[in-house]
């Protein structure tokens, strides 16, 4: 592991990538709905970032375990940006 990764760093980018979610709540509490599936998307991105351990590290040289924590990860995310962007879709259609 690279020395700059430390505890506290990791607990910041979590901290961090949390804020988008929050936004997001926020903002469909005030009925934004548009801003509120934007900020959603961009927090389903974030799951993505998931697939940055394996720069550090290959596939193999983690568990089972961590292996399936970070693609269950990458799923969420994907799956969350999917819906976010249908629910997008379907508010500019006026469907909503």
């Amino acid at each position: 592991m690279p020395r700059w990764i430390t505890r506290e760093n990791v607990y910041w980018a979590w901290l961090a990538i949390t804020v988008p979610g929050v936004a997001a709540l926020a903002a469909a509490s005030f009925g934004w709905r548009a801003i509120a599936a934007l900020l959603l998307i961009a927090y389903a991105s974030f799951g993505l970032d998931g697939l940055g351990h394996y720069a550090l590290a290959l596939c193999s040289q983690h568990t089972l375990a961590m292996n399936f924590s970070i693609w269950f990860e990458v799923l969420a995310g994907v799956t969350l940006a999917i819906f976010a962007t249908n629910h997008l879709r379907k508010i500019a259609s006026g469907y909503c």
